[in-house]
């Protein structure tokens, strides 16, 4: 294969090439956490903005949400919970691992059920 007898192992290497490259790793690490946290940031700007469409906004109204609760991320549950009444099983999963704060909620045990019978049904 062309090119790998240029190869060196980073053991081999001087003491000083060995920093560089740690160096190089740590700055391009540091950069990739601050783009990690800047799309963090903006992923919560963007479920925070209240919802324009005037269907979905009826739609969440008459499930008994108020205006004020009708935002992307609320826009996300919904659809998720959709997913779930229709049978998807990984958003029924979804749903309870968002709801399983208290492990005896009434809703937690339906769901887990409703999963074990749909996985059953599906085997």
């Amino acid at each position: 294969m062309a090119g790998k007898d240029n190869l060196i192992s980073f053991r081999d290497m001087s003491a000083e090439r060995q920093r560089e490259i740690a160096s190089m790793g740590g700055k391009a690490s540091q950069a990739a956490a601050k783009r990690r946290k800047s799309l963090k940031e903006k992923a919560k700007l963007i479920l925070s903005l209240p919802v324009n469409d005037t269907k979905n906004q009826t739609q969440m109204k008459k499930m008994g949400l108020e205006i004020e609760d009708i935002d992307n991320a609320t826009l996300m549950l919904v659809g998720l919970f959709r997913r779930a009444v229709l049978g998807d099983v990984q958003a029924f999963k979804e749903m309870r691992d968002l709801t399983e704060g208290d492990k005896n909620n009434d809703v937690i045990q339906k769901i887990d059920e409703m999963i074990l019978k749909i996985e059953n049904h599906i085997e």
